[in-house]
């Protein structure tokens, strides 16, 4: 939950308020849920995932964004493919509603 005195809010520009939220996003990336597609597992947060495999959590957070296709390998030369957790949910149940014949 995010909030502000009124009066506060009512002195700021559209633009101050843009750049509250994004400080705050920016201040929680880290603490975002991720699975990681390669080995099915999930973590409590990107930080979590990068302290197991020893990746940057900046690596798994453009990974998840599309930037990066990947982020790190396992030992075997496997690629780790990531994605936040909400929106692997999101897919998964777009995948169920699918309807087959």
């Amino acid at each position: 939950m995010i909030w502000m005195y009124y009066e506060d809010y009512i002195t700021k520009t559209k633009n101050q308020i843009d750049d509250i939220l994004n400080n705050i996003s920016k201040v929680n990336r880290f603490k975002q849920k991720v699975i990681c597609i390669t080995t099915k597992e999930e973590f409590a947060s990107i930080k979590d995932a990068g302290i197991k495999y020893n990746i940057n959590p900046s690596s798994i957070t453009k990974n998840c964004t599309g930037v990066y296709k990947t982020a790190e390998k396992l030992s075997d030369g496997t690629k780790l493919t990531w994605m936040y957790r909400k929106d692997y949910l999101k897919l998964s149940e777009v995948n169920n509603n699918v309807i087959t014949s």
